[in-house]
């Protein structure tokens, strides 16, 4: 008998999870959640410039990426509330790209659009032109990329210091990496290198090498620079390799 009280107990109060999970699942009308989660933060094309521009900034600022514009810009004081509601409504549903924070005060810096051919289109360059006058309002600086195959960290960089007052360190040189790679050397041509696509897998940045050992010994390659930890490569004038 008590063996069967037991039972009935451990019965109900699983019953009562069960209840409590199917509710908390639903919104306050019962009806479940329309939810599900997305794959990516970021489109491949806004993953691959973040490699890049995380290694023009050298480590010297923050990178967030998809920051609503509510979140950088706040409406001034002294105008009417209708006008204020209206005004806000215009950026909460705007994002930011990427934006660069102060390291230590995360200052708002910078923000920066990466435009795919998307923006040609006449709704985007509408959209467009009104984040730059709201940004530039605001006193806040705004470079804009267009999104391609390659970037030079170079360009990069003095592309944000154009619309930026930010100090950054001279980016580190293709040789210092060189003994990342044990299996393959860099390349001595140096005007190639400035023209480096980014790693496939990782975005970061990728060396000309040659690879010294195994079946494709004598063949150069764009190899990740963070080697081994990232084996990301493209063989040259092929497609990249995952």
């Amino acid at each position: 008998m008590t063996w069967l009280l037991i039972a009935v107990v451990v019965l109900a109060v699983l019953m009562a999870v069960i209840i409590a999970a199917g509710k908390s699942a639903k919104g306050a009308s019962g009806q479940p959640f329309p939810y599900i989660k997305k794959d990516c933060l970021l489109t491949p094309a806004e993953r691959s410039f973040l490699g890049v521009l995380e290694q023009a900034i050298g480590g010297q600022y923050r990178v967030y990426a998809q920051v609503r514009l509510a979140d950088l810009l706040a409406v001034r004081t002294g105008i009417g509330r209708s006008a204020r509601t209206i005004a806000l409504n215009r950026i909460n549903r705007k994002h930011a790209d990427f934006v660069l924070c102060d390291k230590e005060t995360l200052e708002i810096v910078c923000a920066i659009e990466l435009d795919d051919a998307s923006h040609q289109q006449a709704r985007r360059k509408e959209r467009d032109t009104f984040v730059e006058e709201a940004c530039r309002a605001a006193g806040l600086p705004l470079a804009r990329f267009v999104a391609k195959a390659t970037y030079t960290i170079q360009d990069v960089r003095e592309s944000i210091q154009q619309v930026a007052v930010i100090k950054l360190e001279p980016a580190p040189k293709p040789n210092d990496m060189e003994s990342q790679n044990p299996t393959a050397q860099l390349s001595p041509a140096t005007d190639s290198q400035d023209k480096a696509p980014v790693c496939p897998k990782c975005g970061g940045l990728t060396l000309l090498r040659t690879v010294k050992s195994g079946a494709h010994a004598g063949k150069q390659l764009w190899g990740c620079s963070s080697f081994p930890a990232c084996k990301g490569y493209i063989p040259l004038g092929k497609q990249a390799n995952r």
